[in-house]
């Protein structure tokens, strides 16, 4: 692959250039589509996320030119709880009933 463009997939991006997690994760897209990435194009996977196509694509584009030295470890990204209203559940106590 000698350019990403928003037709290119991110799988297909990370394939060509693991070092483009890095990218993805300043994004805020860490752990998106586990190890190797979703079949989606960037052109739907990155407004899906509220980022920018065209910033991604041209970062992921310098990445590409001049990878980053610092090797890549994917991490699953943390699971976190889901918000209720405007309270976090106690995954201890899901049903938030008081135990004595």
């Amino acid at each position: 692959m000698t350019e990403i463009t928003k037709t290119t997939t991110v799988a297909e991006v990370v394939d060509a250039c693991p070092t483009a997690r890095g990218v993805f994760d300043k994004h805020g897209l860490k752990g998106c589509g586990g190890e190797h990435g979703p079949k989606e194009s960037l052109a739907f996977f990155a407004p899906v996320h509220q980022v920018d196509v065209e910033a991604l694509v041209r970062e992921l584009n310098a990445e590409m030119r001049n990878p980053s030295r610092k090797e890549y470890v994917y991490r699953e990204a943390a699971r976190m709880p889901v918000p209720v209203g405007d309270r976090i559940p106690d995954l201890q106590n899901p049903s938030g009933k008081q135990v004595q």
